[in-house]
C-alpha cells in the first residue's frame, strides 16, 4: 500500500519488475498522471485503487492490466477523460469525479462491468450499449 504518502510523481519503472502484484492503493496522494507505461507487464494486477488523487486523464489500451478488475477513479475531481479497454473489468468507480466530460463509455470497451458507481458527477449521457453485462449502477447527483 502506497496511499496517504503524498506522492505526486510516479517513476516509469516503478512497478516493472513487480510481476506478482495483484493489489495497488495508491490512495489519498496527489498523483496527477498516471501513464499506461507504469503497468507494462502487469498481468497479475486485478485491483487498483487511485481514488482521492489529482488524475486528469487516464486511458488504459487492451494490452495494458488485461487481468484488471477493479477499478477506484473516485474523488479525482479534475478527471476529464477516461478510456478503459477491458474484458475482465467489473468494478468501476467514478464516484464525484466532477469535471468527467457529458458522455461516458464512448469509445471504452468494459464488457464484463457488472457495478459501476457514477454518483455526484457531470455526466449527462450513458452509452448503455457496451455495457450489456452491467448488473448494478448508481446514479445518485447525476442529471442524465
Amino acid at each position: 500500500e502506497l496511499n496517504d504518502n503524498c506522492i505526486f510523481r510516479i517513476p516509469p519503472d516503478l512497478f516493472r519488475n513487480l510481476n506478482n502484484l495483484i493489489e495497488l492503493n495508491l490512495k489519498n496522494n496527489v498523483i496527477k498522471i498516471l501513464k499506461p507505461e507504469f503497468f507494462i507487464n502487469q498481468i497479475n494486477l486485478r485491483k487498483i485503487d487511485i481514488s482521492d488523487n489529482f488524475i486528469e486523464s487516464l486511458i488504459f489500451p487492451e494490452y495494458i492490466l488485461p487481468n484488471l478488475k477493479s477499478l477506484d477513479l473516485s474523488s479525482n475531481e479534475l478527471l476529464r477523460e477516461l478510456e478503459i479497454n477491458s474484458n475482465f473489468l467489473n468494478h468501476l468507480s467514478l464516484n464525484n469525479c466532477k469535471r468527467l466530460g457529458k458522455s461516458i463509455f464512448k469509445s471504452t470497451s468494459i464488457l464484463n462491468l457488472k457495478l459501476n458507481y457514477l454518483n455526484n458527477n457531470l455526466i449527462q449521457k450513458i452509452n448503455f450499449e457496451i455495457l450489456k453485462n452491467l448488473s448494478e449502477i448508481s446514479l445518485n447527483g447525476v442529471n442524465l
